[in-house]
């Protein structure tokens, strides 16, 4: 087989690469109401590697991530998350302020 036959076949596969990226969307309700701790958050969450969108609705306070499932930590997104204040994990939990807030 010649060179130029394996740069196609190269070719070929490279292209599909991007089609076998998952995508996964998370919805995350929000404990906070301070714009600038949503845009800290947005800045941040940008920052995160895999991350291919992301928006955040006043109305319901909801911020919407999709990321790709191979490159992205829901763990650590969830961690900065809590850690920070900007989500509770459960009912029982104590909510404390974000630290731009305080």
């Amino acid at each position: 087989m010649s060179r130029p036959f394996f740069g196609i076949v190269f070719l070929f596969f490279l292209c599909l690469l991007p089609s076998c990226t998952k995508l996964q969307e998370k919805n995350v309700k929000f404990d906070i109401h301070c714009p600038d701790c949503i845009k800290i958050v947005i800045d941040s969450v940008s920052a995160m590697r895999g991350l291919h969108y992301i928006a955040y609705n006043e109305a319901d306070n909801n911020l919407t991530i999709k990321f790709d499932t191979a490159n992205f930590s829901v763990r650590r997104f969830n961690f900065f998350l809590t850690e920070n204040g900007y989500i509770k994990i459960s009912q029982d939990s104590v909510k404390r302020k974000p630290d731009c807030c305080k």
